[in-house]
């Protein structure tokens, strides 16, 4: 019951950053992680969200982090989890569980940016999070497409409206980030 009150939670405050990323007026809250281990126990938490429906549809989710991660990382926490709910729920909606084996893997990867004005900036790369799952796959002409409101690549399925990537893609813009 309580995770689902946090599911209903995590939905009802990602759809309010998805208008106020629309509007310019999203506001970050930036801290620090100070090691892998705890960076760990925050995907934890939030993988632990998705425990009973992976276990009902049969599906593996495995969380991988990077060893060259640096050990001090700054993000907002609410907001990235917003990204990630919205990537994994898409995921498990559209998982292949005809096929067996359904698994969602998200990643985490350190990219060193060589470019040197940003160098000079002080930042030395970025975290590449990337879930990647065995589903049913999207077409080449509706990738770019479908991280916009109401847009939807399973044209008949009746398992959204369209909502959830764009507001992944409004929040990651909104914070710096690219999808």
């Amino acid at each position: 019951m309580l995770k689902n009150c946090f599911m209903m939670l995590y939905m009802y405050n990602s759809q309010r950053s998805h208008f106020s990323a629309e509007e310019g007026l999203l506001k970050i809250k930036l801290k620090v992680i100070e090691s892998h281990a705890r960076l760990y126990e925050l995907l934890d938490e939030f993988t632990a969200l998705f425990v009973i429906l992976l276990n009902i549809r049969g599906i593996k989710m495995h969380v991988k982090v990077s060893e060259d991660l640096p050990q001090l990382l700054s993000f907002d926490r609410t907001k990235y989890f917003e990204i990630l709910f919205h990537l994994v729920t898409n995921s498990i909606k559209f998982a292949r569980l005809d096929m067996g084996n359904p698994k969602i893997m998200i990643s985490l990867t350190f990219v060193k940016i060589t470019d040197p004005v940003v160098l000079r900036m002080g930042w030395q790369g970025y975290v590449k999070t990337s879930v990647i799952d065995n589903g049913k796959g999207i077409s080449k002409e509706k990738q770019n497409s479908l991280f916009y409101t109401f847009r939807q690549a399973h044209n008949g399925m009746n398992h959204g409206v369209g909502v959830g990537l764009s507001t992944a893609r409004a929040i990651t813009e909104a914070t710096g980030g690219r999808i």
